[in-house]
């Protein structure tokens, strides 16, 4: 399987593809500030391994199409935000979330469409990195095993190191391989 499009990602964001230091630095202003507000929204809205990894990926994925930062941190929190007088890190949060959504949804390359998802593992962030790539029939390079779509999720596991996943979902069937 080809690998993703690494490296090809628009300069200013590069630095959002292993970290999210002005999400780190938000949540750590509403934890102190409002403390059951903040561990809901990192529970409930943020994908972290469990029961609720899916719903997470699925909310953010969803704010992300509709570009707005406040669908996925919700007013009270973004409120909370510019009472703390932290306008500056408000206005900077809510930059690399429009870069993010402008990048989910334009291709970093002909064929790759980057998303980079927020992703809470034993209190430390990191982004997971996806790549994606539709073809059907007619795009493929003369056989149905290139149709479908290609998958490639990357992301640095703490204590095992670097991780890619590559898969291909086709109608009827699915594989992947790390």
């Amino acid at each position: 399987m080809p690998s993703a499009p690494v490296g090809r990602i628009a300069p200013q964001i590069t630095a959002l593809t292993h970290g999210w230091p002005a999400l780190e630095e938000s949540l750590e202003v509403l934890a102190t500030a409002q403390p059951e507000a903040a561990a809901r929204f990192a529970t409930t809205k943020l994908p972290q391994p469990g029961p609720r990894l899916t719903s997470g990926i699925v909310f953010f994925l969803s704010a992300i199409r509709g570009g707005r930062l406040q669908d996925w941190l919700g007013p009270d929190l973004v409120r909370t935000l510019g009472e703390q007088n932290r306008g500056a890190l408000l206005s900077q949060l809510a930059d690399d979330f429009t870069q993010l959504a402008q990048m989910a949804t334009e291709s970093v390359s002909p064929e790759w469409r980057t998303t980079l998802l927020p992703f809470l593992h034993d209190g430390v962030f990191q982004q997971l990195r996806i790549y994606l790539r539709e073809r059907d029939e007619d795009q493929s390079s003369g056989s149905d095993d290139d149709a479908g779509t290609r998958f490639v999720v990357e992301a640095e596991i703490s204590h095992i190191g670097a991780l890619q996943l590559d898969g291909l979902i086709q109608t009827g069937r699915a594989s992947c391989r790390a």
